[in-house]
Protein backbone atom coordinates (compact mmCIF):
# COMPACT_ATOMS: atom_id res chain seq x y z
CA UNK A 1 0.00 0.00 0.00
CA UNK A 2 2.80 2.42 0.86
CA UNK A 3 4.76 1.44 -2.30
CA UNK A 4 1.06 2.41 -4.15
CA UNK A 5 1.16 5.89 -2.07
CA UNK A 6 5.01 6.46 -3.03
CA UNK A 7 4.16 5.67 -6.86
CA UNK A 8 0.95 7.66 -7.11
CA UNK A 9 2.87 10.71 -5.21
CA UNK A 10 5.74 10.55 -7.30
CA UNK A 11 4.09 10.65 -10.58
CA UNK A 12 1.66 14.08 -8.98
CA UNK A 13 4.86 15.70 -8.41
CA UNK A 14 6.53 15.01 -11.37
CA UNK A 15 3.15 16.36 -13.13
CA UNK A 16 3.95 20.16 -11.37
CA UNK A 17 7.33 20.06 -11.19
CA UNK A 18 7.71 23.15 -12.88
CA UNK A 19 4.63 24.42 -9.94
CA UNK A 20 6.56 25.17 -6.98
CA UNK A 21 3.16 26.36 -5.13
CA UNK A 22 1.17 23.67 -6.10
CA UNK A 23 4.13 21.09 -5.18
CA UNK A 24 4.22 22.45 -1.94
CA UNK A 25 0.94 22.42 -1.48
CA UNK A 26 0.31 18.60 -2.11
CA UNK A 27 3.34 17.49 -0.14
CA UNK A 28 1.85 19.44 2.60
CA UNK A 29 -1.65 17.69 2.06
CA UNK A 30 -0.26 14.28 1.76
CA UNK A 31 2.10 14.64 4.60
CA UNK A 32 -0.83 15.86 7.02
CA UNK A 33 -3.76 12.90 5.46
CA UNK A 34 -0.22 10.42 6.78
CA UNK A 35 -0.08 11.69 10.06
CA UNK A 36 -3.64 11.94 10.36
CA UNK A 37 -4.40 8.35 9.08
CA UNK A 38 -1.20 7.36 11.46
CA UNK A 39 -2.73 9.32 14.75
CA UNK A 40 -6.08 7.45 13.89
CA UNK A 41 -4.48 3.83 14.10
CA UNK A 42 -2.80 4.85 17.19
CA UNK A 43 -6.25 5.76 18.96
CA UNK A 44 -8.21 3.16 17.71
CA UNK A 45 -5.79 0.29 17.96
CA UNK A 46 -5.18 1.16 21.44
CA UNK A 47 -9.17 1.38 22.09
CA UNK A 48 -9.64 -1.83 20.06
CA UNK A 49 -7.36 -3.38 22.15
CA UNK A 50 -8.70 -2.38 25.31
CA UNK A 51 -12.32 -3.39 24.30
CA UNK A 52 -11.32 -6.97 23.46
CA UNK A 53 -9.49 -6.99 26.91
CA UNK A 54 -12.81 -5.91 28.39
CA UNK A 55 -15.60 -7.97 26.32
CA UNK A 56 -13.08 -10.77 27.37
CA UNK A 57 -13.62 -10.35 31.37
CA UNK A 58 -17.35 -10.19 31.59
CA UNK A 59 -20.49 -12.51 30.86
CA UNK A 60 -23.31 -11.35 29.32
CA UNK A 61 -26.91 -12.58 29.99
CA UNK A 62 -29.38 -10.49 27.35
CA UNK A 63 -32.95 -10.81 26.59
CA UNK A 64 -35.96 -8.80 24.92
CA UNK A 65 -39.52 -8.43 26.65
CA UNK A 66 -40.99 -9.36 23.34
CA UNK A 67 -40.24 -11.91 20.32
CA UNK A 68 -40.59 -12.67 17.04
CA UNK A 69 -42.61 -16.22 17.97
CA UNK A 70 -46.43 -15.78 19.16
CA UNK A 71 -45.03 -17.65 22.42
CA UNK A 72 -45.27 -15.17 25.31
CA UNK A 73 -41.94 -16.65 26.94
CA UNK A 74 -39.96 -13.84 26.52
CA UNK A 75 -42.62 -11.20 28.18
CA UNK A 76 -42.95 -13.34 31.43
CA UNK A 77 -39.13 -13.21 32.11
CA UNK A 78 -39.22 -10.05 31.86
CA UNK A 79 -41.27 -9.43 34.02
CA UNK A 80 -40.51 -11.88 36.73
CA UNK A 81 -36.51 -10.13 36.17
CA UNK A 82 -37.80 -6.81 36.96
CA UNK A 83 -40.47 -8.17 39.91
CA UNK A 84 -37.25 -10.00 41.43
CA UNK A 85 -35.23 -6.89 41.12
CA UNK A 86 -37.53 -4.68 42.72
CA UNK A 87 -37.12 -6.69 46.18
CA UNK A 88 -33.47 -6.94 45.67
CA UNK A 89 -32.30 -5.42 48.91
CA UNK A 90 -29.40 -2.95 47.04
CA UNK A 91 -32.09 -1.75 44.75
CA UNK A 92 -33.31 0.81 47.11
CA UNK A 93 -30.03 2.16 47.57
CA UNK A 94 -28.05 1.81 43.75
CA UNK A 95 -30.95 2.32 41.20
CA UNK A 96 -31.17 6.16 40.08
CA UNK A 97 -34.14 5.49 37.85
CA UNK A 98 -37.47 3.63 38.96
CA UNK A 99 -40.81 3.38 37.16
CA UNK A 100 -44.46 2.68 38.76
CA UNK A 101 -44.91 0.46 36.39
CA UNK A 102 -43.22 -3.05 37.49
CA UNK A 103 -42.93 -4.36 40.59
CA UNK A 104 -45.37 -6.66 42.83
CA UNK A 105 -46.12 -5.49 46.53
CA UNK A 106 -47.11 -9.03 46.99
CA UNK A 107 -45.76 -12.62 48.48
CA UNK A 108 -46.04 -14.28 45.30
CA UNK A 109 -43.40 -14.11 43.08
CA UNK A 110 -45.08 -14.88 39.72
CA UNK A 111 -47.58 -12.55 40.47
CA UNK A 112 -47.09 -9.28 38.47
CA UNK A 113 -49.10 -5.79 39.40
CA UNK A 114 -48.49 -2.12 39.67
CA UNK A 115 -45.71 -0.90 41.98
CA UNK A 116 -42.38 0.90 41.67
CA UNK A 117 -39.62 -1.07 39.84
CA UNK A 118 -36.43 -0.53 37.89
CA UNK A 119 -36.66 1.70 35.28
CA UNK A 120 -34.45 2.50 31.88
CA UNK A 121 -30.75 2.79 32.35
CA UNK A 122 -27.86 1.39 34.51
CA UNK A 123 -28.72 -0.58 37.64
CA UNK A 124 -26.36 -1.98 39.93
CA UNK A 125 -26.75 -4.73 42.41
CA UNK A 126 -25.79 -7.40 44.08
CA UNK A 127 -26.50 -11.32 44.83
CA UNK A 128 -24.82 -14.29 46.24
CA UNK A 129 -21.95 -11.79 46.91
CA UNK A 130 -21.13 -10.89 43.09
CA UNK A 131 -21.79 -7.78 41.72
CA UNK A 132 -24.26 -7.44 38.75
CA UNK A 133 -25.06 -4.53 36.54
CA UNK A 134 -27.98 -4.58 34.35
CA UNK A 135 -29.08 -2.32 31.49
CA UNK A 136 -32.51 -1.57 30.10
CA UNK A 137 -33.29 0.01 27.30
CA UNK A 138 -36.43 0.82 25.01
CA UNK A 139 -36.30 -0.54 21.66
CA UNK A 140 -38.38 0.48 18.46
CA UNK A 141 -42.28 -0.61 18.51
CA UNK A 142 -42.09 -0.74 14.65
CA UNK A 143 -45.52 0.76 14.28
CA UNK A 144 -47.57 -0.74 17.44
CA UNK A 145 -48.74 0.21 20.32
CA UNK A 146 -46.34 -1.86 22.38
CA UNK A 147 -43.36 -0.87 24.52
CA UNK A 148 -40.49 -2.80 23.66
CA UNK A 149 -37.41 -3.60 25.99
CA UNK A 150 -34.12 -5.06 26.04
CA UNK A 151 -32.45 -6.44 29.37
CA UNK A 152 -28.41 -6.70 29.52
CA UNK A 153 -26.97 -8.23 32.76
CA UNK A 154 -23.46 -8.23 32.97
CA UNK A 155 -20.95 -9.93 35.57
CA UNK A 156 -17.62 -10.14 35.89
CA UNK A 157 -15.87 -13.66 34.79
CA UNK A 158 -15.51 -16.02 32.20
CA UNK A 159 -17.60 -18.70 34.03
CA UNK A 160 -21.59 -18.46 32.56
CA UNK A 161 -22.46 -20.25 36.43
CA UNK A 162 -23.55 -17.31 37.97
CA UNK A 163 -25.44 -15.92 35.22
CA UNK A 164 -27.40 -19.14 34.73
CA UNK A 165 -28.03 -19.68 38.53
CA UNK A 166 -29.11 -15.57 38.24
CA UNK A 167 -31.84 -16.62 35.60
CA UNK A 168 -32.90 -19.81 37.58
CA UNK A 169 -33.32 -17.43 40.30
CA UNK A 170 -35.91 -15.27 39.07
CA UNK A 171 -37.26 -16.91 35.92
CA UNK A 172 -41.26 -18.11 35.92
CA UNK A 173 -41.14 -22.14 35.65
CA UNK A 174 -42.62 -24.22 33.28
CA UNK A 175 -46.30 -24.18 34.77
CA UNK A 176 -47.64 -27.45 36.36
CA UNK A 177 -50.80 -29.41 35.94
CA UNK A 178 -52.13 -27.46 38.58
CA UNK A 179 -51.73 -23.83 37.48
CA UNK A 180 -54.05 -21.32 35.27
CA UNK A 181 -52.19 -18.85 32.72
CA UNK A 182 -54.16 -15.61 33.35
CA UNK A 183 -53.81 -12.83 30.85
CA UNK A 184 -55.37 -9.25 30.98
CA UNK A 185 -56.06 -6.60 28.40
CA UNK A 186 -53.79 -3.78 28.17
CA UNK A 187 -54.18 -1.70 24.95
CA UNK A 188 -53.99 -3.88 21.65
CA UNK A 189 -51.96 -6.78 23.92
CA UNK A 190 -52.63 -9.24 26.34
CA UNK A 191 -50.17 -8.79 28.78
CA UNK A 192 -49.30 -12.25 30.83
CA UNK A 193 -50.24 -11.43 34.85
CA UNK A 194 -49.61 -14.50 36.41
CA UNK A 195 -49.83 -18.28 37.23
CA UNK A 196 -53.22 -19.00 39.40
CA UNK A 197 -54.15 -22.07 41.01
CA UNK A 198 -56.77 -23.77 39.36
CA UNK A 199 -60.23 -24.14 40.64
CA UNK A 200 -61.74 -27.88 40.93
CA UNK A 201 -65.02 -27.35 39.18
CA UNK A 202 -66.53 -29.69 41.93
CA UNK A 203 -65.93 -26.86 44.58
CA UNK A 204 -68.83 -24.74 42.72
CA UNK A 205 -71.86 -24.95 44.57
CA UNK A 206 -74.55 -23.03 42.06
CA UNK A 207 -77.88 -24.58 42.00
CA UNK A 208 -78.59 -28.19 40.46
CA UNK A 209 -78.43 -27.95 36.57
CA UNK A 210 -76.28 -25.01 35.81
CA UNK A 211 -72.76 -26.17 35.83
CA UNK A 212 -73.68 -29.28 34.26
CA UNK A 213 -75.39 -27.56 31.68
CA UNK A 214 -72.79 -24.89 30.90
CA UNK A 215 -70.28 -27.96 30.77
CA UNK A 216 -72.18 -29.75 28.21
CA UNK A 217 -72.70 -27.29 26.23
CA UNK A 218 -68.97 -26.36 26.15
CA UNK A 219 -67.94 -29.95 25.60
CA UNK A 220 -70.49 -30.37 22.82
CA UNK A 221 -68.41 -26.64 21.24
CA UNK A 222 -65.33 -28.24 21.64
CA UNK A 223 -65.86 -31.65 20.01
CA UNK A 224 -67.44 -29.98 16.75
CA UNK A 225 -65.11 -27.86 15.76
CA UNK A 226 -64.44 -29.77 12.41
CA UNK A 227 -68.19 -29.42 11.79
CA UNK A 228 -68.35 -25.10 12.74
CA UNK A 229 -65.74 -24.70 9.53
CA UNK A 230 -67.12 -27.50 7.30
CA UNK A 231 -70.23 -25.47 7.76
CA UNK A 232 -68.58 -22.00 7.32
CA UNK A 233 -69.11 -20.92 10.72
CA UNK A 234 -67.33 -19.20 13.08
CA UNK A 235 -65.60 -21.27 15.79
CA UNK A 236 -66.69 -19.04 18.70
CA UNK A 237 -69.60 -19.36 21.36
CA UNK A 238 -70.39 -16.76 23.22
CA UNK A 239 -71.88 -16.87 26.92
CA UNK A 240 -74.07 -13.65 28.88
CA UNK A 241 -74.11 -15.20 32.91
CA UNK A 242 -76.47 -13.31 34.61
CA UNK A 243 -78.00 -12.78 38.40
CA UNK A 244 -77.55 -10.94 41.27
CA UNK A 245 -74.69 -9.63 42.93
CA UNK A 246 -72.01 -12.33 45.05
CA UNK A 247 -73.67 -15.53 43.01
CA UNK A 248 -70.12 -16.52 41.43
CA UNK A 249 -70.33 -15.41 38.04
CA UNK A 250 -66.25 -14.82 37.93
CA UNK A 251 -65.57 -17.64 40.11
CA UNK A 252 -67.38 -20.44 37.77
CA UNK A 253 -65.74 -18.79 34.77
CA UNK A 254 -62.40 -19.42 36.69
CA UNK A 255 -63.38 -23.21 37.53
CA UNK A 256 -64.80 -23.71 34.00
CA UNK A 257 -61.27 -22.44 32.33
CA UNK A 258 -59.20 -24.93 34.75
CA UNK A 259 -61.64 -27.72 33.84
CA UNK A 260 -61.15 -27.25 30.29
CA UNK A 261 -57.72 -26.91 30.59
CA UNK A 262 -57.53 -23.50 28.74
CA UNK A 263 -55.70 -20.04 28.79
CA UNK A 264 -57.91 -17.30 30.76
CA UNK A 265 -58.11 -13.94 29.13
CA UNK A 266 -59.46 -11.21 31.38
CA UNK A 267 -61.03 -8.29 29.73
CA UNK A 268 -62.03 -5.53 31.83
CA UNK A 269 -64.67 -2.67 30.84
CA UNK A 270 -61.52 -0.12 31.30
CA UNK A 271 -59.29 -1.51 28.70
CA UNK A 272 -62.72 -0.84 26.05
CA UNK A 273 -61.35 1.23 23.17
CA UNK A 274 -63.24 1.45 19.76
CA UNK A 275 -60.57 -0.66 17.91
CA UNK A 276 -58.84 -2.78 20.16
CA UNK A 277 -61.47 -5.16 20.87
CA UNK A 278 -61.05 -7.21 17.71
CA UNK A 279 -57.87 -7.40 17.76
CA UNK A 280 -57.29 -8.81 21.22
CA UNK A 281 -60.56 -11.74 20.76
CA UNK A 282 -59.01 -12.42 17.31
CA UNK A 283 -55.67 -13.58 19.53
CA UNK A 284 -57.20 -15.32 21.97
CA UNK A 285 -57.46 -18.67 20.13
CA UNK A 286 -57.84 -21.74 21.82
CA UNK A 287 -58.59 -19.15 25.12
CA UNK A 288 -61.34 -18.29 27.17
CA UNK A 289 -61.99 -14.49 27.47
CA UNK A 290 -63.71 -13.47 30.84
CA UNK A 291 -65.71 -9.63 30.29
CA UNK A 292 -66.84 -8.92 33.67
CA UNK A 293 -69.53 -6.50 34.19
CA UNK A 294 -70.32 -5.95 30.49
CA UNK A 295 -72.94 -3.71 31.39
CA UNK A 296 -70.50 -0.98 32.43
CA UNK A 297 -69.57 -0.84 28.45
CA UNK A 298 -71.20 1.94 27.20
CA UNK A 299 -71.49 0.27 23.66
CA UNK A 300 -73.67 -2.20 24.64
CA UNK A 301 -76.16 -0.23 27.05
CA UNK A 302 -79.46 0.61 26.43
CA UNK A 303 -80.77 4.10 26.83
CA UNK A 304 -82.72 3.47 28.90
CA UNK A 305 -81.17 1.45 31.87
CA UNK A 306 -83.03 2.69 35.00
CA UNK A 307 -84.13 -0.72 36.26
CA UNK A 308 -86.98 0.73 37.99
CA UNK A 309 -88.58 1.70 34.69
CA UNK A 310 -88.08 -1.36 32.96
CA UNK A 311 -90.54 -4.45 32.89
CA UNK A 312 -89.02 -7.68 34.03
CA UNK A 313 -89.65 -10.87 31.78
CA UNK A 314 -89.87 -14.36 33.67
CA UNK A 315 -90.30 -16.60 30.71
CA UNK A 316 -87.99 -19.58 30.95
CA UNK A 317 -86.05 -21.62 28.20
CA UNK A 318 -85.23 -24.31 29.59
CA UNK A 319 -84.60 -25.50 33.75
CA UNK A 320 -81.29 -23.14 33.62
CA UNK A 321 -81.51 -21.69 30.58
CA UNK A 322 -83.49 -18.13 30.92
CA UNK A 323 -84.27 -15.22 28.55
CA UNK A 324 -82.94 -11.83 29.99
CA UNK A 325 -85.45 -9.09 29.98
CA UNK A 326 -86.27 -7.90 26.20
CA UNK A 327 -87.24 -4.25 25.87
CA UNK A 328 -87.15 -2.47 22.40
CA UNK A 329 -85.20 0.61 22.57
CA UNK A 330 -83.16 2.67 20.21
CA UNK A 331 -79.61 1.84 20.54
CA UNK A 332 -76.57 4.20 21.50
CA UNK A 333 -75.69 6.00 19.47
CA UNK A 334 -71.47 6.59 20.25
CA UNK A 335 -70.25 7.24 16.91
CA UNK A 336 -69.24 3.50 16.03
CA UNK A 337 -68.22 2.24 19.35
CA UNK A 338 -71.28 0.11 19.66
CA UNK A 339 -70.68 -1.23 15.93
CA UNK A 340 -67.14 -1.60 16.78
CA UNK A 341 -67.76 -4.13 20.06
CA UNK A 342 -70.62 -6.05 18.07
CA UNK A 343 -68.23 -6.81 14.69
CA UNK A 344 -65.39 -7.85 17.21
CA UNK A 345 -67.84 -10.39 18.42
CA UNK A 346 -69.71 -11.72 15.44
CA UNK A 347 -67.90 -9.71 12.65
CA UNK A 348 -66.47 -10.07 8.66
CA UNK A 349 -63.12 -10.90 10.54
CA UNK A 350 -64.37 -14.14 12.55
CA UNK A 351 -63.10 -15.72 15.79
CA UNK A 352 -61.73 -19.27 16.31
CA UNK A 353 -61.45 -21.19 19.01
CA UNK A 354 -62.99 -18.77 21.34
CA UNK A 355 -65.00 -18.93 23.70
CA UNK A 356 -66.59 -15.51 25.56
CA UNK A 357 -67.73 -14.80 29.08
CA UNK A 358 -69.66 -11.90 29.59
CA UNK A 359 -71.21 -11.26 33.10
CA UNK A 360 -73.50 -8.58 34.81
CA UNK A 361 -75.55 -7.86 37.55
CA UNK A 362 -77.83 -5.82 35.60
CA UNK A 363 -79.11 -7.38 32.17
CA UNK A 364 -81.59 -4.97 31.73
CA UNK A 365 -78.90 -2.58 30.73
CA UNK A 366 -77.96 -4.45 27.81
CA UNK A 367 -79.09 -3.75 24.32
CA UNK A 368 -81.13 -6.14 22.67
CA UNK A 369 -78.60 -5.79 19.69
CA UNK A 370 -75.65 -6.92 21.72
CA UNK A 371 -77.98 -9.63 23.21
CA UNK A 372 -79.13 -11.22 19.45
CA UNK A 373 -78.78 -14.76 18.35
CA UNK A 374 -75.35 -14.95 16.85
CA UNK A 375 -73.83 -12.57 19.31
CA UNK A 376 -74.78 -14.06 22.35
CA UNK A 377 -75.39 -17.71 22.32
CA UNK A 378 -76.74 -18.68 25.64
CA UNK A 379 -78.15 -16.56 28.34
CA UNK A 380 -78.02 -18.41 31.82
CA UNK A 381 -78.84 -17.28 35.07
CA UNK A 382 -76.35 -17.73 38.36
CA UNK A 383 -79.09 -17.03 40.90
CA UNK A 384 -78.58 -16.94 44.71
CA UNK A 385 -77.94 -20.52 46.76
CA UNK A 386 -81.61 -22.17 47.36
CA UNK A 387 -81.25 -24.60 50.65
CA UNK A 388 -80.58 -27.87 48.54
CA UNK A 389 -77.66 -25.92 47.11
CA UNK A 390 -76.97 -24.76 50.78
CA UNK A 391 -76.98 -28.63 51.84
CA UNK A 392 -75.05 -30.07 49.55
CA UNK A 393 -72.22 -27.05 50.95
CA UNK A 394 -72.44 -27.85 54.01
CA UNK A 395 -72.09 -31.80 53.43
CA UNK A 396 -69.18 -31.12 50.99
CA UNK A 397 -66.82 -28.99 53.97
CA UNK A 398 -68.62 -30.06 57.70
CA UNK A 399 -70.11 -33.62 56.69
CA UNK A 400 -73.45 -32.23 58.04
CA UNK A 401 -77.01 -30.60 56.70
CA UNK A 402 -78.43 -27.60 57.93
CA UNK A 403 -82.18 -29.96 59.94
CA UNK A 404 -85.15 -29.42 57.62
CA UNK A 405 -87.30 -27.85 60.70
CA UNK A 406 -84.40 -24.64 60.40
CA UNK A 407 -86.20 -22.19 57.77
CA UNK A 408 -83.30 -20.56 55.84
CA UNK A 409 -83.39 -18.34 52.72
CA UNK A 410 -81.56 -18.28 49.45
CA UNK A 411 -77.96 -16.74 50.14
CA UNK A 412 -75.80 -15.54 47.19
CA UNK A 413 -72.66 -17.80 47.47
CA UNK A 414 -70.23 -14.69 48.38
CA UNK A 415 -72.03 -14.58 51.49
CA UNK A 416 -71.99 -18.66 52.13
CA UNK A 417 -68.22 -18.41 51.91
CA UNK A 418 -67.76 -15.90 53.78
CA UNK A 419 -69.67 -17.55 57.01
CA UNK A 420 -67.58 -20.48 55.96
CA UNK A 421 -64.29 -18.64 56.41
CA UNK A 422 -65.21 -16.99 59.79
CA UNK A 423 -66.20 -20.58 61.04
CA UNK A 424 -64.99 -22.86 59.16
CA UNK A 425 -64.00 -24.90 61.90
CA UNK A 426 -67.20 -24.80 64.43
CA UNK A 427 -69.88 -25.69 62.17
CA UNK A 428 -73.01 -24.94 64.23
CA UNK A 429 -71.72 -20.57 64.97
CA UNK A 430 -71.30 -21.13 60.70
CA UNK A 431 -75.31 -22.73 60.76
CA UNK A 432 -76.02 -19.93 62.94
CA UNK A 433 -74.72 -17.67 60.88
CA UNK A 434 -76.84 -18.78 58.02
CA UNK A 435 -80.03 -18.93 60.07
CA UNK A 436 -79.63 -15.04 60.99
CA UNK A 437 -79.27 -14.36 57.47
CA UNK A 438 -82.58 -14.48 57.48
CA UNK A 439 -83.27 -11.58 59.45
CA UNK A 440 -81.09 -9.18 57.51
CA UNK A 441 -81.65 -6.44 55.34
CA UNK A 442 -80.05 -6.49 52.02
Amino acid sequence: MFEWFSTLFTHFSSAFTNQESVRTATITLATGAVIGGVSILLVRIPSWFMNTIWNQLYTELSFNSSSASDDDYNQKQYMAFLVWLSKNKWFGYLSRTITIDSADDGDDDNKYTKGHGPGLGTHVFFWKRRLFWVYISEKESQGTSISKYHISIKSLGRSHKPLLNLLNEFSIKSKNDNSLSIYKASEDYWRWMTYGIKRDINTIFINDGIVDNILSILDRFIKEKDWYRQNGLNYKIAILLYGPPGTGKSTLIRSITSYLNRTLYIYEHSSYKRDNLSMLLQSATGGVVCMEDIDSVRAVRSREDDEDNLPVDDEREQPNTTKVPSQIMKFNVDNGESSSILNAIDGVVGLDDVIIFATTNYPHKLDNAFLRDGRIDYRIEIPTMNRKTIDRFTQHYYNRTIPSDINIKDIPGATIQKYFLENRDDYDRFQDAIVKHRYKKL
